[in-house]
């Protein structure tokens, strides 16, 4: 339980974060907007904590979560392509998601 609680909280304040900085760098994502695309951005991270649970073997796992951490990333980067963002502050606004996303990869490798 108190993972499942931890998880949550930190996608929930992790996407938070993210869509009031792309709000800040004038990008047209209203919060729930924001919450809803990120939170589908990180189905490949779900897949990876899935072979993670069944595969122990850290060289599986690695790449298994590199692969699903540049997914995300790939797929949030073409979520902001639609926020209508400024191309010279596109990196600006990615920068948090890289963080965001690598914090889930991390858990998702150590557990």
């Amino acid at each position: 339980l108190g993972v499942f609680t931890s998880v949550i909280v930190i996608v929930s304040v992790g996407s938070l974060i993210v869509t009031v900085q792309a709000k800040l760098l004038g990008g047209r994502v209203s919060f729930f907007q924001g919450l809803c695309a990120l939170g589908y951005c990180i189905a490949p991270l779900d897949i990876a904590a899935l072979v993670a649970t069944f595969v122990h073997i850290i060289w599986v796992r690695a790449p298994v979560a590199l692969a699903a951490w540049a997914w995300c990333i790939w797929a949030s980067i073409n979520f902001f392509d639609g926020a209508k963002i400024e191309q010279q502050r596109i990196l600006l606004a990615v920068y948090p998601l890289l963080l965001f996303y690598f914090i889930l990869a991390w858990m998702i490798l150590i557990q």
